[in-house]
């Protein structure tokens, strides 16, 4: 069976909130990408070799090994097909985690202030400030910086 391209990502709407994500929120995620997959004759079924196509539409990038040792762990790796309740209990934790690391991005994209790609111990200092967190002084925020960049410009990248 020929194998099919990822489909575009506006298909499934990605959640954009900063609070944790609802259950019903990743099972409407998820359930837009799944039924791009749903196959024909087979309502409410999807090919297991479509997994991966379908958690990249969710935004989550996942190996073919990662899959399967998912699949062993919840004793589906002789299924060739799932259903949506199989396919949300495979992706549910994985949603969460990109959801956390969405987040922190964005978080991050906001301290960027020169568009550089890292946070300063300046763009630190000024995000305490509009956030209402304690003022930061020039050495604690260097401190900061220094303890997380691994990166000899001085900034944390993102």
């Amino acid at each position: 069976r020929p194998s099919r391209p990822p489909p575009d990502r506006a298909a499934a709407p990605r959640m954009t909130s900063h609070s944790a994500p609802s259950d019903a929120a990743l099972n409407a995620e998820l359930k837009a990408a799944f039924g791009l997959f749903e196959r024909q004759g087979t309502k409410g079924l999807v090919a297991v070799t479509d997994l991966k196509a379908i958690f990249h539409a969710v935004g989550v990038p996942i190996s073919h090994d990662k899959i399967h040792r998912l699949l062993v762990k919840d004793g589906k790796e002789t299924l060739t097909t799932l259903d949506f309740a199989d396919v949300a209990g495979l992706a549910r934790n994985l949603l969460r985690i990109r959801h956390l690391v969405d987040r922190d991005e964005d978080v991050f994209k906001c301290m960027d202030l020169d568009g550089t790609g890292r946070v300063t111990a300046a763009a630190l200092q000024q995000a305490a400030a509009e956030h209402g967190a304690e003022a930061l002084s020039d050495d604690e925020a260097s401190a900061i910086v220094r303890a997380v960049a691994a990166d000899p410009s001085g900034g944390v990248p993102l």
